[in-house]
C-alpha cells in the first residue's frame, strides 16, 4: 500500500525506494502526453497526487517541445509525487517543432513500467477513484479498452455529444463506432492492460491532424476487442480552442469511418440499399469504392420529390454511361440497408411530458427488435414490438428495455434509441440485416418526437415552429401532427 495520506511515511517509502536495488515495476502507469499545457498542468497533476489507487502507480510524462513553462510545472510536482510514493518518470525532447500526441503517448508508453496503462490528457482533470475503478474492471475484461462517463468543462459545451458518451447502453459500445463522433469511450478516459495495447499496436504518429485515437479504436476492435464504461463521472473533460481534436478534419473522419464500414460489413452483403436520397446519402455512395457502388441496387426515402425523380444520377463518375442509381419509397426498399440519417436537436422524452403536449395523435411505430452479432457486424431477428408515442415515457422506456434485454437493441430502432435519448449530433448510420416495414415510421416518429418540443415550447416563436416542424397547436393547447410522414434528412 502506498504512503500517500501520511507525509512522514510517506518520506520514508520514497527513502526506501531510492535505497533499493532496483526499482519494482509499477502496476498503473499514467500516461501523459505534454505540449505547451501550462495553463492546466497544475490541476492535472494535482489531480494523480489525489487518486485513493491502493497499488503501485507511476506516471509517465513526455514532454513534446514545450515552449512555454510546462517543464517548470512539471519540475515541481514532480518532487510532490514522489514524495507520495507515486513513481515519475519524464521524457522529451526539444525539437523546434512537436511530434505529434501519437509519438507522444508511444514514447510514455515506452518509457514507463506499468502492467495497466492509464491515459490521461494534460488538460483534463481525474477524479480520486479513477485509477481504481477502471483497474478493477480492467482485471476482469484484459482485452477491452475500459472508458468511464466525463463532466465536461465549460459545463455547457458539446452538450449532445457529451449525453450521448454518458448514456450509451453496453450493446451501443460496440454498434455506435460508425457514428460521427469518433470512439463510443474518448481516448482520455482509455484505461487497458499493457499486453493488450502491444498487441493492437502503438498509435499513430503521423502527427498533427491524424486522428490516431480513432484509427486505434478501429484496429482495437478489429482484432476482437471490447468496449467497457465505467458508468461513474470520473474525469473532467477539458474544451477550448487549443485542443488537438480541433485539428482532425471532418473529411479525415468521414474518410476513415467509410473504409472501416467497407471493410467490416459490406463483404458480407451481395446488394445494399441506402436509406436517405438526401445529401448524407448521396455523400456516403460517392464516398464507397467503385465494387461497393456496384452493390447498391437503390436509395430509400420518404421526400416525395426526391421519389418521384426516380434516380441520383452520379455525375462525378467516369463511367460511360453514368451510374443511376433508383430512388424507392421506403415501403419498396428490401434490406439489407445502410441509413446515414442526421438527427436534428431530438431531446430527451421528458421533455414534452413536462411541455405538457397531447401525444394522442402521434403514429404507432412498428420496431423491429434485433441481436446484433459485434463478431460479424450482423442482425439477427428477435421479435416486433409495437410502441406509440404515448409509450414514450420513462414507463414505456423500461417496457422496452425488459423485452429487449441486454445486449439487445431495435435494430433500425438504433436511431429511435438515440433520439429519445436525446443524442443528435452528427450523421449516424446503422447497419442492419433485417428491419420491419415500420422504418419508415420509426424516422418519422423520431422527427415528430423532436418537432413536439418545438412546437410545444414557449422559447419558440411561431415563426420558428412554423419552419422547423409539422406539428401546430390545438384550442385545448395539445400539439396535432400535420403530416406524419415529414421526415427531416440532411
Amino acid at each position: 500500500m502506498q504512503a500517500r495520506g501520511n507525509p512522514a511515511a510517506a518520506g520514508a517509502a520514497a527513502a526506501v525506494v531510492a535505497c533499493g536495488p532496483a526499482r519494482a515495476p509499477a502496476q498503473v502507469s499514467v500516461i501523459l502526453p505534454v505540449h505547451n499545457a501550462e495553463p492546466w498542468l497544475d490541476e492535472c497533476l494535482g489531480s494523480v497526487l489525489q487518486q485513493d489507487f491502493e497499488g503501485r502507480l507511476e506516471l509517465s510524462i513526455f514532454n513534446d517541445a514545450s515552449k512555454d513553462k510546462s517543464m517548470a510545472v512539471i519540475e515541481k510536482w514532480k518532487e510532490k509525487l514522489e514524495a507520495s510514493g507515486i513513481l515519475v518518470v519524464v521524457g522529451g525532447h526539444d525539437s523546434p517543432s512537436p511530434r505529434g500526441v501519437g509519438y507522444s503517448k508511444n514514447q510514455a508508453v515506452a518509457q514507463s513500467s506499468g502492467a495497466y496503462l492509464c491515459f490521461l490528457d494534460s488538460d483534463d482533470v481525474m477524479m480520486p477513484q479513477r485509477v481504481r475503478l477502471q483497474h478493477a474492471a480492467a482485471a476482469q475484461h484484459p482485452t477491452s479498452i475500459i472508458g468511464c462517463q466525463v463532466q465536461r468543462e465549460p459545463p455547457n459545451s458539446t452538450q449532445r455529444y457529451t449525453r450521448w458518451l454518458n448514456q450509451l447502453e453496453p450493446g451501443q459500445l460496440l454498434t455506435q463506432a460508425f457514428t460521427s463522433h469518433g470512439p463510443t469511450v474518448p481516448m482520455p478516459t482509455w484505461f487497458c492492460s499493457r499486453a493488450w495495447f502491444s498487441h493492437v499496436g502503438p498509435f499513430d504518429e503521423g502527427g498533427r491532424g491524424v486522428p490516431e485515437d480513432l484509427l486505434f479504436f478501429y484496429e482495437h476492435l478489429r482484432k476482437g476487442g471490447g468496449v467497457v464504461r465505467v458508468d461513474r463521472s470520473l474525469l473532467m473533460y477539458r474544451y477550448h480552442p487549443a485542443a488537438a481534436t480541433h485539428a482532425v478534419l471532418e473529411t479525415t473522419i468521414w474518410t476513415l469511418r467509410v473504409r472501416f464500414l467497407e471493410e467490416q460489413a459490406l463483404p458480407r452483403w451481395a446488394t445494399f440499399t441506402i436509406w436517405n436520397a438526401g445529401r448524407q446519402g448521396r455523400r456516403l455512395y460517392r464516398s464507397l469504392t467503385a465494387e461497393s457502388r456496384r452493390k447498391v441496387v437503390a436509395f430509400c426515402d420518404v421526400d416525395e420529390n426526391k421519389i418521384q425523380k426516380g434516380f441520383y444520377c452520379h455525375e462525378e463518375s467516369q463511367e460511360r454511361p453514368k451510374p443511376r442509381v433508383p430512388v424507392l419509397h421506403f415501403r419498396a426498399a428490401r434490406p439489407p440497408f445502410v441509413i446515414c440519417v442526421k438527427l436534428v436537436a431530438v431531446p430527451h422524452p421528458r421533455t414534452w411530458r413536462l411541455a405538457g403536449c397531447s401525444p394522442d395523435m402521434a403514429p404507432e411505430v412498428l420496431l423491429s427488435v434485433c441481436q446484433f452479432e459485434p463478431a460479424s457486424f450482423t442482425w439477427h431477428h428477435v421479435t416486433k414490438y409495437r410502441l406509440g408515442l404515448q409509450e414514450h415515457t420513462p414507463r414505456g422506456s423500461e417496457v422496452l428495455a425488459a423485452q429487449v434485454g441486454r445486449g439487445v437493441s431495435a435494430g433500425a430502432g438504433e436511431g429511435w434509441v438515440c433520439a429519445g435519448a436525446g443524442i443528435s449530433a452528427g450523421a449516424l448510420w446503422v447497419v442492419a440485416g433485417e428491419l420491419a416495414e415500420g422504418l419508415g415510421a420509426l424516422l418519422a416518429y423520431a422527427t415528430a418526437t423532436w418537432a413536439l418540443n418545438r412546437a410545444c415550447d414557449p422559447h419558440h416563436s411561431s415563426q420558428q415552429q412554423q419552419l422547423l416542424n409539422p406539428l401546430s397547436k390545438g384550442r385545448d393547447g395539445s400539439c396535432v401532427l400535420r403530416d406524419a410522414s415529414r421526415t427531416r434528412f440532411c
